[in-house]
């Protein structure tokens, strides 16, 4: 920074710059005062050469001393200068430096009030979203409770809509079984039509035939429509008690062999028929083998021994495989077979007037022969199935889940005690089929006197 001379050192340079130019002309003998010079004598010259010699010296000497003094002058006041200068660099610096602090300091105090905005920004999103999801669950939660609502709604609506189809299909079935039993009766009462007027099979129905079950009767009489007509048929070659007949009662193991056979054929589903030589019986009953899907129902009625193997002539067209399946029941102890079925099998249950049975024909030589007739109408009286005989080695029977209907892992075959068939898990009514008893291996079901499922 260039430093300003003060007036007390610009009086002392001019001063000192007037010596040096009068000792300069003085050593070149040039009078300073030129108009003086050509009057003087060279004497006075000389004399006043030496005067101003020794007064020129005497001036130097002053002058010197004057420089030196106002050279340290000078040299203190730069010096105060320069000390004045470096302490004003110093606060100018210890300023910047303040002043940078100062300007640090409002950065990180508003770099701190941006953070802290920033966090308090972030914190209000949390809330809010929080809230918003907040909002989302319990909409969502009163959404689905409107939907359960409406579910059950609709639950509660199938369920008394199915009770009432229930209700309905129950008494038009009731009805159907009245108006049969009524017809039933009307035509035992009736005088049996001569062998002249007695009404020719119809022509109308071919082998193999297709029908929808409409309703169980008893144990061998069910209703089917058939080609549209609604028709009474009767299970050929096998014979149950009675439960509605007008005279013979209700006989032993009535009821049983008519729950049976709802356990083999229900209201909706299609079955086949096929026929034999006459197609209908004085009654004007259909008479038939029926067949849900592979079952043969006539021969399972007796394998249940509940369907005692009969003859009608001429149809003799399913006796050997019924008679097969009844010894089945025999050996196995089932139905009419088992013990202690609390009631003689073929007796009514109540007293009851007897009645004619039909005419019962001896089967052909080469066919076995079934047992002669009782004075009522020839029944085979069985109970369900009695219990399975416990397999060894712990392979059965176990009991299952009866409401899921499911067997343990250990014992996954389920037997029917209805129907005398067991069911493997691959096949078709496996899941259908009761839990009641359940048995490791399809050999130990076979033990206990149960046989494969067919499908």
């Amino acid at each position: 920074m260039p430093v300003s001379p003060s007036p007390s050192s610009s009086l002392r340079l001019a001063a000192a710059l007037g010596l040096g130019l009068s000792l300069v002309l003085t050593g070149c003998n040039v009078d300073p005062n030129p108009s003086s010079a050509a009057g003087s004598s060279s004497s006075e010259w000389a004399s006043e050469t030496n005067d101003s010699s020794s007064s020129a010296s005497a001036d130097r000497s002053a002058e010197a001393r004057e420089s030196e003094r106002v050279e340290d002058g000078r040299g203190d006041d730069v010096s105060e200068e320069s000390a004045r200068e470096s302490e004003k660099a110093e606060r100018a610096e210890k300023e910047r430096q303040e002043r940078e602090a100062r300007k640090e300091q409002e950065r990180e105090t508003q770099a701190r009030a941006e953070a802290k905005k920033s966090a308090a920004a972030e914190r209000e999103a949390e809330q809010a979203e929080a809230s918003r999801k907040a909002e989302a669950s319990a909409a969502a939660e009163r959404k689905a409770e409107q939907a359960a609502a409406q579910q059950r709604e609709r639950e509660a609506a199938d369920k008394k809509a199915a009770e009432a189809k229930a209700t309905e299909q129950k008494t038009a079935e009731q009805k159907t079984a009245e108006q049969a039993v009524a017809t039933d009766a009307a035509q035992a009462a009736a005088p049996a039509p001569s062998q002249a007027s007695a009404k020719p099979a119809s022509p109308a129905y071919v082998d193999g035939e297709r029908g929808i079950v409409v309703s169980v009767t008893d144990g061998d009489t069910l209703r089917i429509r058939i080609n549209g007509v609604e028709e009474r048929v009767r299970l050929l070659n096998i014979d149950t008690p009675e439960t509605k007949h007008p005279s013979h009662g209700v006989q032993c193991l009535g009821p049983e062999s008519t729950a049976a056979l709802k356990s083999l054929v229900s209201p909706g589903q299609p079955v086949t028929l096929r026929y034999d030589k006459e197609r209908r019986d004085r009654y004007d009953r259909v008479l038939a083998g029926v067949w849900v899907g592979d079952t043969f129902v006539n021969a399972e009625m007796a394998r249940l021994g509940l369907g005692e193997p009969v003859i009608f002539q001429p149809n003799v067209r399913f006796y050997n495989e019924v008679h097969a399946a009844w010894q089945e029941a025999k050996a196995a102890g089932r139905g009419q077979f088992a013990s202690g079925p609390g009631c003689t099998p073929g007796t009514a249950s109540a007293p009851a007037q007897a009645a004619p049975a039909p005419q019962q024909f001896a089967a052909p030589a080469s066919k076995p022969a079934p047992a002669p007739a009782p004075a009522s109408k020839p029944v085979a009286a069985p109970a369900p199935a009695p219990a399975p005989k416990p397999a060894a080695g712990g392979s059965g029977p176990v009991a299952g889940n009866t409401a899921t209907k499911t067997c343990p892992a250990s014992h996954p075959v389920k037997a029917n005690d209805n129907s005398g068939i067991y069911h493997l898990p691959h096949n078709q009514a496996y899941s259908q089929t009761n839990a009641r008893n359940c048995y490791a291996t399809a050999a130990a079901a076979q033990a206990a006197g149960y046989r494969a499922a067919k499908r």
